[in-house]
């Protein structure tokens, strides 16, 4: 991904499914708070299987 480069959501799970694995997110979201509730490698695997991502609620 580029710094202000416009993707669809379909081009970015295309894209982390054939260049990201589980495991990467442990390298790739170190300083990240939420890195070690799991989610983000949940849901890679989920992209690299081809199934959605689980709704996340009520965002408003």
């Amino acid at each position: 991904f580029k710094t202000g480069e416009s993707l669809s959501w379909r081009e970015v799970c295309d894209r982390i499914s054939q260049e990201v694995v589980p495991a990467d997110i442990g390298h790739l979201c170190t300083s990240c708070p939420w890195q070690s509730y799991g989610v983000c490698q949940e849901g890679v695997q989920y992209i690299a299987e081809g199934r959605p991502l689980p709704a996340v609620g009520n965002l408003q």
